[in-house]
């Protein structure tokens, strides 16, 4: 699939180098391996335009208990804090919640 992955991600991009929404939703439109190309566009754009780019209502939308988003921003943090020599603790999420997540969803 890299053949059609790489070009279809670099035509997004070139595209919407700076509009985070408009970059997923085109590549999303293009069909094919969406979860794989839009993972890969969103990194791309987003480390660019950065998090608050990305349209609240999809944040808000994100059901990953007992990964949330709140969980997330603090990895991110600790990560950024371990690259500059700080020594941190990283929490690990319950497992057995996201077992029952799974097993209702």
């Amino acid at each position: 699939y890299i053949y059609q992955t790489v070009p279809a991600v670099i035509h997004c991009w070139l595209r919407n180098q700076n509009n985070y929404k408009n970059g997923l939703l085109e590549i999303i439109s293009c069909g094919g391996d969406t979860d794989t190309t839009g993972a890969i566009l969103g990194s791309i754009i987003g480390a660019r335009v950065g998090a608050a780019s990305i349209p609240k209502e999809w944040l808000e939308n994100i059901i990953a208990f007992p990964i949330t988003n709140e969980y997330m921003n603090t990895l991110a943090k600790k990560l950024t804090m371990s690259l500059i020599g700080n020594d941190v603790s990283i929490r690990r999420p319950s497992l057995i919640f996201a077992l029952i997540r799974n097993l209702l969803a």
